[in-house]
């Protein structure tokens, strides 16, 4: 599990979202599935210099659940 980061010109900030590579052996190649937490919102965004990771109010919520 990995976490892709994705510019959003028009809103000026560079959103990430979780992603996850499973190698298929049958293909020779990776797969690319959703997780089921984010299908297609991001966990949040980078912000300032140099950029730190901000979360959202549900990915935040499922960091604090999970302490």
């Amino acid at each position: 599990m990995h976490i892709i980061e994705n510019k959003n010109v028009r809103a000026r900030k560079v959103y990430c979202y979780i992603a996850d590579c499973i190698w298929d052996k049958k293909h020779k190649k990776y797969i690319k599935p959703r997780t089921p937490i984010t299908p297609i919102t991001p966990i949040g965004h980078l912000e300032g210099e140099p950029s730190g990771f901000v979360p959202n109010n549900t990915f935040s919520s499922l960091l604090e659940s999970d302490r």
